[in-house]
């Protein structure tokens, strides 16, 4: 017993070393790093501070690129590389009705999102047309006209007159003999 907690002892250096080698040369299996981290963007407020929802919302970092939807509240949630924290990362907003922005800012180890001039731009109305899905109005015009034949199919004849006397029949002379 006593030969084995030497024998322990003397090996403990040896396993502190191996151990400080095994990190410097994988820390991706010694340390339990996040793979992604949950990051709120938001809230997205219009001119009257109402929270804007279900807007597009797309957060680019180099050539990645994931998107969102704004929920009641008018944020954006989404789950990002974790090696995007302290990263400057591109935001860009859409939705019908208002005019599109895109801004940076920085990822924080907290999930937050910071902008790069201190705060979320206003978004601003549009005031071009939305857009319109022309599918479905050329589908909506083929139903109004279907309905309407239809409608004029199932109306009654009129009782219309005609220019023929029931007695038209015209009488055979009769013969002589």
């Amino acid at each position: 017993m006593v030969r084995v907690r030497t024998m322990i002892r003397g090996m403990a250096p040896i396993l502190i070393v191996l151990s400080l080698v095994s990190i410097m040369f994988f820390p991706s299996v010694v340390s339990a790093q996040p793979q992604s981290i949950s990051v709120y963007i938001g809230p997205f407020v219009d001119h009257r501070m109402a929270p804007i929802t279900t807007a597009k919302v797309f957060v680019n970092y180099g050539s990645e690129s994931y998107n969102t939807t704004t929920a009641t509240n008018g944020t954006a949630h989404l789950f990002l590389p974790a090696s995007w924290v302290n990263k400057t990362v591109a935001v860009h907003f859409e939705k019908d009705g208002y005019q599109d922005e895109t801004f940076t800012g920085n990822i924080t180890i907290f999930g937050t999102f910071v902008p790069t001039n201190g705060s979320l731009p206003q978004i601003q109305e549009s005031h071009k047309a939305p857009t319109v899905d022309w599918g479905y109005l050329v589908i909506a015009l083929i139903v109004i006209v279907v309905l309407a034949v239809v409608l004029v199919g199932m109306k009654e004849p009129s009782k219309v007159k005609h220019g023929h006397k029931k007695n038209d029949k015209k009488k055979k002379p009769v013969e002589e003999e």
